[in-house]
């Protein structure tokens, strides 16, 4: 989610160009982007402003605030995305494997996800919940990148994925879905990455949850972000530990 819930007029020119070439060209053609923060790729470091030739498939290195780097998909889905100034708006891969293998490993019923995006951690959850053959997940963004369509989710996937557009926290009241969800034992949050937004989010939550839930926030160590890491040095309402991922994930153990 963009700040405030707004993007800029140059966010809102990438999300356009985004969607209208989302399902363009051939896997043989090449990307060519001008990068936005400092990149590895192929073991050669490419600087800010330099242009670069992306194929389907590869991975690069984004560095992270703490000086380690991590793998990142330059873009998702699978589909060429021709952006010029590219932004690497997803989660690294260690952690969609991360992700994928917590849905595994605590087999919840009923996950939430707040932030869309295009789809790489819905892609991660609902990985997890195809290997556990039970479980749905309920995603939310106010941006609508038709992940049934855009190739972020597998065909086997998404019977067990519901995407609802609209923007928090309105949106909690506005779709039956989620205004009559009961038993969250799963959130993810990657929505509005301020102090009010985020109280938002974890208010819902803890309205809607199970006995027991896990919740996950992204973005908490970011320093684009810094009022999320100030908020989380000082939670207290439930046991809570904020892991050294790329932006940082804090992660909530909600229980009666």
């Amino acid at each position: 989610m963009p700040k405030n819930g707004e993007f800029s007029l140059d966010e809102a020119e990438l999300v356009q160009e985004y969607i209208e070439t989302s399902n363009a060209p051939s896997d043989e053609e090449e990307l060519q982007v001008r990068l936005r923060c400092g990149l590895s790729v192929d073991g050669g470091v490419i600087q800010e402003g330099a242009s670069v030739t992306l194929t389907p498939g590869m991975i690069v290195e984004r560095p992270s605030d703490r000086g380690r780097r991590f793998r990142v998909q330059p873009f998702f889905p699978t589909d060429i995305v021709r952006l010029m100034g590219l932004k690497l708006w997803s989660i690294d891969e260690g952690f969609a494997t991360m992700l994928t293998g917590m849905i595994e490993a605590l087999q919840p019923k009923r996950v939430l996800e707040v932030g869309t995006n295009w789809g790489r951690s819905a892609r991660a959850i609902a990985e997890g919940l195809h290997r556990n053959n039970e479980g749905t997940l309920i995603t939310v963004d106010m941006i609508d990148f038709e992940i049934h369509k855009s190739g972020a989710l597998l065909d086997h996937h998404k019977p067990r994925v519901k995407q609802v557009i609209g923007k928090t926290p309105m949106v909690y009241e506005e779709e039956a879905i989620l205004r009559n969800l009961q038993g969250i034992d799963l959130a993810f949050l990657d929505g509005e990455h301020v102090e009010k937004g985020i109280k938002e989010d974890l208010a819902f939550v803890e309205d809607h949850r199970a006995e027991e839930c896990i919740v996950l926030v992204d973005n908490t160590r970011d320093a684009m972000w810094p009022e999320l890491e100030a908020f989380f040095d000082s939670y207290t309402d439930h046991p809570c530990v904020n892991l050294p991922t790329m932006c940082g994930t804090a992660m909530i153990h909600m229980k009666d």
